[in-house]
């Protein structure tokens, strides 16, 4: 008796185990991460913070395309109000097995993905290019979203290429078609869509101090941490990076900023 019984209860633990392998492959195509949280403000053409709508945001890369979408609304943040805050969900995938509808693949490579950020039946929409890689994992990311005359579509209201137009008369860039979001027209180590989002003049250089990496104003260890980070191959913090903050005009940080950095922070320079 003692032995059918036994017998009976690893049938049940083994139809239990098959039946939560089969639905775990049926809920989960991949093992679920902390998620991206992706927040910030969306701005009609006068800069009016707007709170209602609903936001789609997708990430595009080959032939993959994931899509989330949240409804707009009035965040308080410390010190500023903000329009959305929405969870981008990561998955590491198994073998065999495919990544979530609306998740993004995340592994130790770096994936080229280009975001866009649309208020459904609306003309505010912005595009640029995002690398998402395995240190995006948990991560809080800010994205400014304004509405625009973007006539081009590329991620640059029209109004605000046209101060880049007006630069300079005797160049070549005559129409908003010239002005590329990749492009830096003032050489000063951020491109085009980065002084549009961080609300930057595109006409103005904006050189930092050589030390001052992320370009907040002071050289502190976060400094030597961002480079050493680069150096590593383990790209950047996210924090804002500027080239022409190196210490020696080569427009390359190595162990020389490092070295620079500590110094500074140490009071010996």
């Amino acid at each position: 008796m003692k032995k059918i019984t036994d017998i009976s209860i690893i049938g049940i633990i083994f139809s239990i185990s098959f039946l939560y392998l089969y639905t775990f492959s049926l809920s989960y195509a991949g093992i679920p991460e902390p998620g991206i949280i992706l927040y910030g403000k969306v701005l009609d053409n006068t800069g009016k913070l707007l709170t209602t709508g609903e936001l789609n945001i997708t990430y595009a890369t080959g032939d993959t395309s994931i899509q989330n979408r949240t409804q707009l609304n009035l965040i308080q943040g410390d010190n500023e109000q903000y329009s959305y805050s929405i969870l981008i969900p990561i998955e590491t995938q198994l073998p065999g097995y495919p990544i979530s509808e609306n998740a993004i693949s995340i592994s130790q490579t770096p994936i080229l993905y280009t975001r866009t950020a649309q208020i459904e039946n609306t003309t505010i929409i912005m595009t640029d290019t995002v690398t998402v890689f395995k240190e995006d994992i948990g991560t809080a990311q800010q994205l400014l979203i304004s509405k625009s005359g973007d006539t081009d579509n590329d991620g640059l209201p029209d109004a605000w290429e046209q101060q880049i137009i007006n630069a300079n008369s005797s160049d070549s860039i005559t129409t908003i078609l010239h002005v590329n979001p990749l492009d830096d027209f003032d050489n000063d180590g951020f491109n085009n869509i980065n002084e549009y989002l961080n609300q930057t003049d595109p006409t103005l250089a904006n050189i930092p101090e050589p030390g001052d990496i992320n370009c907040d104003g002071s050289i502190t260890i976060v400094d030597a941490v961002i480079v050493l980070d680069i150096i590593s191959e383990k790209g950047s913090t996210g924090n804002r990076i500027n080239l022409k903050a190196d210490v020696n005009a080569n427009e390359t940080l190595g162990i020389e900023e490092v070295n620079y950095i500590l110094m500074k922070v140490a009071g010996l320079r």
